[in-house]
Parts: structure tokens; sequence; C-alpha cells
């Protein structure tokens, strides 16, 4: 019963985080696929490009402007029942004070790992870069469908300069599992 719970919450969260992290105001670039068969498998995939999508936000109590960057997986994997059909999103976002936070939401499953014994990260390669470990945090509402990455800055350096990215999460009894990110460009961010 608390799982039912806890999934139907899950849920609902990231189904608020993604039309957050896309925005309700005007889009400056539009989602883009080459190819809509997603594959099943992280093992074996279809060239699939996604771009990325900005938008921009209006915070009602300070009128500031929030931006948001997101891409979508071009693969998805099957998980174990009661989840079915993953894919993964990175979002990033700037807040009114200009602050910089790169999350990610699985569109199902859990994230998995812990600070005290150091499992709380995920693996990241940019292009033909070698892979780098980024740390992460939970998300404050105790979502695990979402995580923070801890070095923001570094991320956001290597995705400006990449068009292939490669994502390595560890998932609720699951294990690892690898999502992989094309784009035509770069990500663009101030």
């Amino acid at each position: 019963m608390l799982k039912q719970v806890l999934t139907i919450l899950g849920g609902i969260i990231c189904l608020t985080l993604i039309i957050n992290c896309t925005g309700t105001s005007r889009q400056y670039t539009t989602l883009d696929s080459t190819s809509s068969s997603p594959t099943s498998d992280s093992s074996s995939f279809q060239k699939t490009e996604m771009n990325y999508t900005y938008s921009e936000k209006i915070d009602e109590m300070t009128d500031a402007k929030i931006k948001f960057a997101s891409i979508r997986s071009e693969n998805t994997i099957e998980l174990n029942f009661p989840y079915g059909e993953c894919g993964l999103t990175y979002c990033i976002r700037k807040n009114a004070n200009g602050e910089n936070d790169v999350y990610l939401i699985i569109s199902s499953g859990q994230f998995t790992g812990n600070t005290y014994d150091g499992s709380n990260y995920i693996t990241v390669r940019f292009d033909d870069l070698p892979p780098t470990k980024y740390t992460y945090s939970e998300a404050a509402d105790g979502s695990f469908n979402v995580i923070f990455i801890n070095n923001t800055k570094d991320f956001i350096s290597k995705a400006k300069k990449a068009t292939k990215i490669k994502i390595e999460v560890t998932l609720f009894e699951e294990g690892n599992r690898l999502f992989r990110f094309s784009t035509s460009e770069p990500l663009v961010w101030e």
C-alpha cells in the first residue's frame, strides 16, 4: 500500500516538475526528433536526436524570470513491475538570483544512492571526454524520481561543448542504467 502511494505521489511530482521544467511561457526552441522509435533496452538503440527545449516563466511573487533548458534521453529502458518503460530528462534552471540548478527526472522508477556510503553519484560522459562522477542531493520534498547534481558549474560548462552525453544512474532494484542524449547543437546557456 505504501509503495503504491509513493508511486502515485512520485508520478504527480514528476508531472509537476516536467511542466515546470518546460515552463508555461513561450518556447525558444522546440523539441526536435529525427526518429520517434525509442528502444526498450539500453544495450541496443536506434539513432534518435533530441534538441534542447528552452523556456522561461515568471515568478508570480517576485516578477523575476526563471529560465529552463531541458532534454529527454533518446533511449528508454524497461524496468521491472510496477514501473515499466522509463526515460530520463535532465533540466537546467536559472532562478531569479542567477543561480543554476541541474536536476534529473526519471519518468518511472526511483533513484537510489546514499550520502553515508558515498553511493550518491551519477556518471556522465560528454562526447569523447573521460567519464566524470557527479555527486547529487535528493529533492527537498523527498521525491525518489528527482535528483539535483551538486557540481552544476562543471556540468553546464561541459554540456555547452558537447553534442553527445551519456548519463549512468543507479535505480532502485535495477542497478546501473545508461541513458543517451544527442543534439545537433550543444547547450546554449548564460
